[in-house]
C-alpha cells in the first residue's frame, strides 16, 4: 500500500529497501525516502536514478545525491552544469562536482563555468589543471577564489603570479603569506583593484610611498582609458 510505505519512509528513508519494486520506482515514494535519508537512493531502481528531473529534485536537498545517480548522468556535461548551477542557488559551493565522472571533472570549459559561479569547485579539478598556467589564468579571471587552488609550482612562479594579479587584483586575498612580502606583486594587485590594498601587509598599507605609487598608477591608467575613448 502506497500510503503505508510513504508513512514508513517519512520516518525512516531506508525503509525503502523493503518496499515492493513498483513502489521503489514511484517517484513520490523515492523522493520522500531520499528527503528523510539520502542513502535511501541506493535502494532506488536504476531507471529512477537515471531520470534527470528526479535526480535534480533530490540534488536540491543534497549534493550527495549525485553519487547514487546513474553514470549516464554523472558523465553528462550539461546535466552536471545544471546541477552545479542549482547547487550554487541553494547556497552550496559546487560540492556536487565531486561526484561527477573523471571525464567531466577534467572538462576545462565546464570547470571554468563552475568556477565563475563558485571558485571552490576547483578543489575537485585534476591536479594537472591546477598546475596549468593558462587554465589557471582563465580561472582567476572568472573568480579570484581560484587562486586558493593554484598548484605550488604556479605560486612559486613570480611571472605567473604577476600576470594573475594583473588580471584580478582581488586574488591578493588568497596568495601565500610570503608573496605579500613582495612589494611589486602587491602593487600590481592594487593597481588592478585598489580594494586589494586591504589584503596587503599593514606596513605597506600605511606607507605613504606605497599609497603615492598606487595613486600615480591609477591616475595614469585612468588617463590612458580616457585617451582610448577619445580615439574611438
Amino acid at each position: 500500500d502506497k500510503e503505508v510505505v510513504l508513512q514508513a519512509v517519512r520516518q525512516d528513508g531506508l525503509a525503502l529497501e523493503y518496499a515492493a519494486e513498483q513502489l521503489q520506482m514511484n517517484r513520490e515514494v523515492a523522493l520522500e525516502a531520499a528527503f528523510q535519508n539520502i542513502s535511501a537512493l541506493k535502494f532506488c531502481p536504476a531507471v529512477v536514478m537515471a531520470d534527470p528531473p528526479f535526480v535534480l529534485k533530490v540534488l536540491r536537498r543534497s549534493a550527495f545525491a549525485l553519487q547514487f545517480a546513474a553514470e549516464s548522468l554523472r558523465g553528462d556535461r550539461e546535466f552536471v552544469l545544471e546541477a552545479i548551477k542549482q547547487d550554487c542557488i541553494v547556497g552550496r559551493d559546487g560540492l556536487v562536482l565531486q561526484f561527477a565522472t573523471e571525464e567531466v571533472r577534467s572538462d576545462q570549459d565546464l570547470l571554468l563555468k563552475a568556477c565563475k559561479r563558485t571558485g571552490t569547485a576547483l578543489r575537485f579539478a585534476p591536479p594537472s589543471l591546477l598546475a596549468d598556467r593558462n587554465f589557471m589564468w582563465e580561472a582567476v579571471k572568472q573568480n579570484s577564489v581560484a587562486m586558493k587552488y593554484a598548484a605550488e609550482v604556479l605560486l612559486e612562479d613570480r611571472y605567473w603570479m604577476m600576470e594573475a594579479l594583473k588580471i584580478k587584483g582581488s586574488c591578493l586575498r588568497y596568495v601565500p603569506e610570503k608573496c605579500l612580502e613582495d612589494r611589486e606583486l602587491v602593487l600590481e594587485a592594487v593597481k588592478s583593484d585598489r580594494a586589494a590594498l586591504h589584503y596587503a601587509p599593514v606596513a605597506m598599507r600605511e606607507d605613504p610611498a606605497t599609497i603615492s605609487q598606487v595613486n600615480l598608477a591609477v591616475s595614469r591608467e585612468s588617463r590612458e582609458d580616457d585617451d582610448d575613448e577619445e580615439e574611438d
